[in-house]
């Protein structure tokens, strides 16, 4: 089913501490994006949408099979993943496409 509203005491089960706020993110093509604040400090990135296990799976083979950097993934069922927040650095530079 569609999410429709941000889940977040369902996302507090799943990591054990409470959610202190989101912030939306660019959206994905997969459905929306947020980033969750966690009491105590500590940040996720989750994803809502239908369809999202295969992502987890290709993040999970690409972490254990390639030098890419890819967030971990701390949850995933078929219409929520959650990921370790990466803050980003600027963007795509030769380093990064040598890898």
């Amino acid at each position: 089913p569609a999410v429709t509203v941000f889940p977040a005491e369902r996302i507090a089960r799943v990591v054990g501490r409470p959610v202190d706020g989101a912030t939306a993110l660019a959206g994905s093509a997969a459905g929306r994006v947020f980033l969750v604040s966690l009491a105590r400090g500590g940040r996720v990135v989750a994803k809502l949408g239908a369809g999202l296990e295969p992502e987890a799976w290709m993040l999970r083979h690409l972490a254990s099979h390639t030098l890419l950097p890819v967030p971990h993934v701390v949850h995933a069922e078929d219409d929520l993943l959650l990921l370790d927040y990466i803050p980003a650095g600027g963007g795509i530079t030769p380093a990064v496409e040598h890898v």
